[in-house]
């Protein structure tokens, strides 16, 4: 058992979870991480910490027994088991007071049985996560009774409690004369209705503060050796990470979190390696989304979910394992071929490269340990030029924006906007979006660059190029040679699944090839400034 001497200090943990770990070596392809590169003989001397990602025994999640028994024993056989609970454990007594609130309508709250908690504890679970944006789907009276059902059933709550300050702080762990960290966020929004202020203030549930998260883990990681940090974000059914999370996430690495794992999209989304400044300390793992490991959601992708089986040491992370499942309300392990397929997608990204330009010509060069790129989603930039940035959003393909939260332009339906970048590629001296578009012209497929802005009063397209002979992958703008103008950067498709960076150069009406690299395969594109201001090429290379 777990014994719990005061919430937030210490935790000792007996060996409940006791299991041979020489049996867990699995196929090779199921590993995301190993320190030396090959899967390690385990020994008792590793700490196992399984953790999952959006949980929700509710609505017909409960209608088939035990609703854990097809994982219960990896659950179970780790040391620690730590998941987000989606919902809020009501009583029958207060779940009527929870159905007769306005806001948000009934189908959309997660209200969880009483025997949530039991079930979870029997499961192996030892903590619960509950930052997430339905911790307050029956105001203060379902928090602290969900928060205190967890307590009551043996299990601990991470990132909630009676003050909001509470929320901040970690739950440490210690366990064979190693100190564990959790700490659990959420950045996404509680609509202000359900907000309910009990008299005397409490239970309030946490509001994301970015520099308060990262003073959480920097203290954190004073007091342990290892932290684990538990991220509630994201959009919804996004397959790819956006580029607040992977900035977000290269902040939290910086400031000290070891493992961080993300929730909410309800999908699985990528991972990645991220390598330290100082290449002594071992590198941070990030899962930006595990999906779903519990939920009535039957789509193809919200029905998979994920698992991360962690290995840790007094040297840090020793490995990570992918545990793939069908996360519906009976969660199930995937069987090889289905794990295989899933563990492609998301699998860590390997080394990045780089490239310095001057005027004649683009180099390779270092690429900055821990970046880490993306496509766009959304940014700021004051595209009317009177003194207030503009908020653009790229979603399904489209382009929004919006001057405060009024939306005032959108891109045509029968573009296909696959990536954008915001500066002044036509060095005109005013701010607009390059966008890579994909269409169709008499039946064939085209890709060109569009240039969006605003002139006489209204958004339009200032700019469009002919289609191009290789379609655009990504881009992205920067001043590349430090001459004052912006180039536009590109990933191209060359053929036989490889691809080239490209850098174009406005010249008066167009643009006009200044450097193309050899192929190669070529992803997640970004511009970054390295050491003494110089802008760079910074560029993943996928498996």
């Amino acid at each position: 058992m777990v014994l719990l001497f005061a919430v937030f200090c210490w935790i000792a943990i007996s060996d409940r979870h006791e299991v041979d770990k020489t049996s867990l070596v699995a196929d090779p392809a199921d590993w995301l991480f190993l320190r030396n590169g090959s899967t390690p003989p385990f020994s008792r001397e590793e700490i196992e910490i399984l953790v999952v990602g959006d949980i929700m025994p509710s609505r017909d999640a409960l209608g088939v027994g035990d609703p854990f028994r097809f994982i219960s024993r990896e659950v179970a056989e780790a040391d620690l088991a730590f998941g987000n609970l989606e919902g809020v454990i009501t009583p029958e007594i207060l779940k009527d007071v929870c159905l007769d609130r306005k806001e948000p309508p009934p189908e959309l709250r997660l209200i969880l049985p009483p025997e949530s908690a039991a079930l979870l504890q029997r499961a192996g679970f030892d903590l619960l996560g509950l930052s997430n944006n339905h911790t307050y789907d029956c105001a203060y009276e379902g928090m602290q009774e969900t928060w205190q059902g967890l307590i009551r059933s043996g299990l601990q709550p991470v990132g909630s409690g009676a003050l909001e300050s509470m929320a901040y702080q970690p739950v440490y762990f210690y366990y064979d004369g190693l100190r564990i960290a959790f700490l659990a966020f959420n950045t996404i929004g509680q609509p202000s209705a359900r907000i309910e202020t009990k008299s005397g203030g409490g239970w309030q549930p946490q509001t994301w503060q970015q520099s308060k998260a990262l003073q959480a883990v920097r203290l954190a990681g004073d007091q342990a050796d290892f932290v684990i940090v538990s991220m509630h974000w994201g959009e919804e059914n996004n397959l790819q990470a956006d580029l607040w999370q992977r900035e977000t996430a290269w902040e939290l690495v910086s400031a000290g979190a070891d493992l961080i794992f993300g929730h909410h999209p309800h999908v699985i989304q990528e991972t990645q390696v991220v390598p330290r400044l100082d290449p002594v300390l071992t590198p941070a793992f990030v899962a930006f989304s595990l999906g779903n490991f519990m939920f009535d959601q039957y789509e193809t992708h919200p029905s998979q979910g994920l698992a991360l089986r962690v290995f840790i040491d007094k040297q840090g992370l020793k490995a990570v394992q992918a545990l793939p499942l069908h996360s519906t309300r009976q969660p199930r392990w995937m069987n090889s071929k289905e794990s295989r397929e899933i563990i492609k997608r998301i699998g860590p990204e390997p080394a990045r490269s780089a490239f310095v330009c001057d005027t004649t010509t683009c180099n390779p060069a270092e690429a900055y340990p821990g970046s880490m790129g993306g496509l766009f989603t959304n940014g700021s930039i004051d595209l009317t030029g009177d003194g207030q940035a503009e908020r653009i959003w790229l979603h399904e393909g489209r382009i929004h924006i919006y001057r405060e939260n009024e939306l005032i332009w959108e891109s045509p339906i029968e573009w296909n906007v696959v990536d954008a970048a915001l500066g002044d590629p036509n060095d005109d001296g005013r701010f607009e979006i390059l966008a890579a578009v994909n269409g169709k012209r008499d039946g064939k497929f085209t890709s060109q660059p569009f240039i969006l802005g605003y002139r006489s009063g209204m958004f339009r397209q200032m700019w469009g190029g002919s289609p191009v002979s290789d379609p655009i992958r990504e881009v992205e703008i920067g001043d590349l040679d430090a001459d004052g103008k912006q180039e536009l950067v590109v990933i191209e498709e060359s053929g036989a699944g490889k691809q080239a960076v490209a850098v174009w150069k406005w010249h008066g009406w167009g643009f006009s090839l200044f450097w193309r690299s050899l192929e190669d395969r070529f992803t997640d594109l970004m511009v970054q400034e390295m050491e003494g201001g110089v802008k760079a090429i910074n560029v993943g290379l996928s498996w």
